[in-house]
């Protein structure tokens, strides 16, 4: 339970829907982040594997095992030490066990990949040394398995961000807003390129309109396993993130980096070198929806170097998302003590105790949200509504796929869309008090109320009310609260 928040009450919210009719769609993402079907989620990451093997740009999936923790490694890859791979000879012994360098690697390591799986003792020598490179999946619901799922514009009629929605009496701003990066899958171009037929999303209200768009930061999409003018499996993710950001810090200046394909997967390296690449270019806080789980627990080399290297200084923050676990499995890079780690919150109409009665109700740690004692903040992150991407869902991923129209807003879920809520309040908060984004996160630390589980247990980590969510009505006697 929760009783008290910094933000609560600052960010009002419309339905032009039904609220039952977005509960329903809500009780279909919660039926799926909460099933911990492992055969069904074995099916997908098999499905996604097939999609994606004739590309031979992409990483391809390997399945270290599924059976809990779920492990994903990069096919074939290893992380590399640069001080090994720079020493006399070790280059040409690299090539001769079938390995070559692929992009990546602005860090301590290199990625090397084989090009071809004939077994050598040379081989098994530099696999030997090196690390594989594990994968990182998108912390929410999958593309026609749950969500997203297209609502309406759910701001105050005519607003086009939060600006006048600030608490009574916080102190005005001025200047330029703390940088916030976003590390994801990009953001759609808003023109096409020349010679470049591939799709590009236009928005006309404004909405993510001050995000700079490079050919190195572009949301492709539709890729997979060709262009056939359906949405891929997680495309639109980093523009839901990215509006995450902008409605809780609206004078944010947000900075999209692709690190994971349209499918969401991303691998150690890449997420690595787009944080480095992020500080280097003067990112204040860096937002990963992003996460992973490795064999035994052993932190990811690539990323654990760059999480270390980047918050040095103290001058940048890192947030990240807890994952969908349901239990207390080690997720990085929310995991590392140097990362603020973010779980997610369901709300029930309960009302909390000495709670003000404009206090919509109490507040809990969602069954489905990873519950590690890494875990820093709790913020709702059920039936979220943000920004979104112009598409059609694939049949493959949905039996009735749905049409987002220009201007997209979607409904969401997943501990992927808790994190850039911190994000953007330590944003706003840096901005608003003039502190250092280490600053704003003890400010909001001392802000948050305790927080318990479903069973009543406190958790580590202090709850924020920030954006609203979906409200679910309790589940009656003897039944699931999702259907």
């Amino acid at each position: 339970m929760c009783d008290g928040y910094y933000f609560d009450g600052d960010y009002p919210e419309v339905y032009e829907e039904s609220l039952s009719d977005l509960q329903g769609r809500l009780r279909r993402q919660l039926a799926e982040l909460q099933k911990n079907d492992r055969a069904q989620d074995a099916a997908t990451i098999g499905f996604l594997r097939g999609r994606r093997s004739s590309k031979e740009d992409l990483v391809q999936i390997e399945i270290a095992h599924l059976n809990p923790p779920r492990v994903l490694l990069a096919s074939g890859e290893v992380i590399f030490a640069v001080a090994e791979y720079s020493k006399p000879g070790v280059t040409a012994k690299v090539e001769k066990a079938g390995y070559h360098g692929r992009e990546g690697g602005r860090g301590r390591f290199v990625r090397l990949v084989k090009d071809f799986f004939g077994q050598s003792e040379i081989a098994e020598e530099i696999a030997g040394q090196g690390l594989p490179n594990t994968l990182a999946l998108t912390a929410s619901v999958g593309k026609g398995i749950g969500g997203p799922d297209p609502v309406c514009n759910p701001l105050p009629e005519g607003s086009k961000n939060f600006r006048d929605y600030r608490l009574p009496g916080a102190e005005p701003v001025s200047g330029e807003g703390p940088i916030v990066a976003i590390i994801d899958t990009g953001i759609p171009a808003e023109k096409n390129d020349k010679n470049d037929d591939r799709p590009t999303i236009i928005r006309t209200d404004a909405w993510l309109g001050n995000v700079p768009r490079t050919a190195e930061n572009r949301d492709l999409l539709d890729v997979l396993p060709k262009p056939d003018g359906y949405l891929d499996y997680q495309t639109g993710h980093g523009s839901f993130v990215a509006g995450i950001v902008q409605r809780v810090a609206p004078t944010a200046r947000i900075r999209a980096y692709r690190a994971a394909d349209t499918d969401g997967f991303a691998g150690d390296l890449a997420i690595a070198d787009a944080i480095r690449e992020a500080a280097d270019h003067g990112a204040h806080i860096i937002n990963v929806s992003l996460g992973m789980v490795t064999s035994d627990d052993v932190p990811p080399p690539a990323l654990k170097a760059a999480v270390e290297d980047v918050t040095a200084s103290g001058d940048v923050v890192i947030v990240a998302a807890a994952g969908n676990f349901g239990n207390e499995t080690t997720c990085w890079p929310a995991a590392f003590a140097e990362v603020v780690a973010v779980g997610g919150l369901i709300e029930t109409q309960e009302v909390g105790d000495g709670a003000s009665t404009e206090r919509t109700g109490r507040f809990v740690a969602a069954k489905w949200s990873s519950k590690g004692g890494y875990i820093d903040f709790w913020t709702v992150a059920e039936g979220v509504r943000s920004t979104f991407v112009t598409g059609r869902e694939s049949p493959l991923f949905d039996d009735q796929p749905t049409v987002f129209p220009q201007n997209a807003w979607a409904l969401w879920s997943g501990t992927s869309f808790a994190a850039p809520q911190i994000a953007g309040a330590i944003a706003r908060i840096q901005q608003e008090k003039r502190m250092t984004p280490g600053e704003a996160v003890e400010f909001l630390r001392k802000q948050g109320a305790q927080v318990k589980d479903e069973y009543g247990h406190y958790k580590a980590g202090r709850g924020l009310r920030i954006l609203s969510g979906i409200p679910m009505p309790p589940a009656k006697s003897g039944e699931s609260d999702v259907q």
